[in-house]
């Protein structure tokens, strides 16, 4: 974990010395995930119990990049977390999800809220000023974390160095909007190709497959959207392990059971090809019980 991940916790500390996982229940925030090995409430951890915990947190729309460490247990299902390309790497950023009932296709939207969990708790701050039920809380509560985080060295700034130099990395787009980084070998055109439609064109096939009303119309959208899938599967043969990247995760960002077996197999040929072994392992236990709602302890 990164070093503003131990330093909010000592903040945490100072500010509910019984509770640090509590400190925050003012603006109804709770730090769960990896916090919990923080705050004691994970003891001992027997092999057979791996895959349970590597659903703890874990919400419906969280790609395998994305760590949960601070939530709200509303129905909104609110929650922040840690956003890692390569799980052997440091989080680039802090990012944000939130269920949206006006728009369903933008629930497993994720909006970068900062390079570190102080520049992303401010960002949230002056989102919550708008709220008339909020606003008298914040400024006390920002006080203490920004006054700790420039104590502390860390930037508040929304963006870093890192960041963009992720962004210029980003081959491409994904149905989450944090796209997708994979190495690549520009003298030899190796790495990534773009799919074999459009995005628009793609959700305008899951749409019709999803909302199909019977089993013959379902078949229809299925016929359209399987060269995709085969086109994907080619591009690894000759190394454009990016490309089923991009289509495993915006299959699974759509969000229904209907493509969870496609997701699946392009997203884990697609780690495992990529040496992130460990997404692999993360996107096949969260999809085999993949559960919707805010409270996903397995504690």
């Amino acid at each position: 974990m990164p070093p503003d991940f131990f330093s909010f916790w000592e903040m945490c500390e100072t500010m509910n010395k019984n509770d640090p996982t509590n400190a925050l229940k003012a603006i109804k925030l709770k730090l769960v995930g990896p916090f919990d090995v923080l705050a004691g409430k994970v003891s001992e951890v027997y092999e057979e119990d791996l895959p349970d915990f590597l659903k703890h947190w874990r919400y419906y729309y969280d790609p395998p990049e994305f760590q949960t460490v601070i939530c709200n247990e509303n129905s909104s299902c609110y929650h922040m977390g840690y956003f890692r390309d390569d799980p052997k790497e440091m989080p680039v950023f802090v990012a944000s999800n939130i269920l949206n009932p006006k728009d369903p296709e933008k629930n497993g939207e994720l909006k970068i809220r900062g390079q570190n969990l102080f520049a992303a708790l401010n960002s949230y701050f002056e989102e919550l000023k708008t709220d008339p039920f909020s606003r008298m809380k914040i400024p006390q509560l920002q006080k203490t974390v920004t006054s700790w985080a420039k104590e502390k060295g860390f930037s508040l700034e929304k963006t870093s160095k890192a960041m963009e130099a992720r962004s210029k990395k980003v081959v491409a787009s994904t149905f989450h909007k944090a796209g997708i980084v994979v190495p690549v070998d520009k003298k030899n055109d190796v790495g990534y190709r773009e799919l074999a439609a459009s995005n628009s064109m793609i959700k305008k096939m899951l749409k019709g497959l999803v909302d199909s009303k019977s089993e013959e119309e379902r078949a229809k959208y299925w016929e359209q959207l399987q060269p995709v899938i085969t086109f994907a599967n080619i591009a690894n043969d000759e190394c454009d392990f990016g490309t089923s990247l991009e289509l495993g995760q915006d299959l699974f960002t759509y969000g229904s059971p209907l493509l969870h077996r496609s997701a699946k197999q392009l997203l884990t040929t697609a780690y495992t090809l990529l040496g992130r072994n460990e997404f692999a392992t993360i996107i096949e236990v969260h999809l085999d019980d993949r559960r919707k709602g805010g409270n996903l302890s397995i504690l």
